[in-house]
């Protein structure tokens, strides 16, 4: 693994444990910086957001763009669905139109 990729790594391990705290203004700003790529991982972002229910972060994702939650989509709505009973995740899903959630959950 090269120096870039080992340091991509690291930042965005930083990033999804600012996304666990609920760091909001700390996500932001390292996505508004552009020092984090929050698709890495099959936008695995976009499930720790569901995961720990912070519906700010995860709206400030879906805006962003980058983080695609057809990637992972499955993953996404079973933990904003299944196990966190995350009703507002859901809603912002369907809104967003990248993913189906009938073909997720299916």
């Amino acid at each position: 693994m090269e120096n870039a990729e080992i340091k991509n790594e690291v930042l965005f391990d930083e990033f999804l444990e600012k996304i666990r705290k609920r760091d909001f203004d700390s996500v932001k700003k390292m996505l508004d910086d552009g020092v984090v790529n929050p698709s890495l991982h099959d936008s695995c972002a976009l499930v720790w957001a569901a995961e720990y229910g912070t519906l700010d972060i995860f709206k400030l994702l879906l805006d962003d763009g980058r983080a695609n939650p057809a990637d992972n989509k499955s993953y996404i709505f079973y933990h904003a669905v299944s196990l966190f009973s995350q009703p507002e995740i859901l809603k912002l899903l369907i809104k967003d139109g990248r993913s189906n959630p009938k073909e997720a959950l299916d």
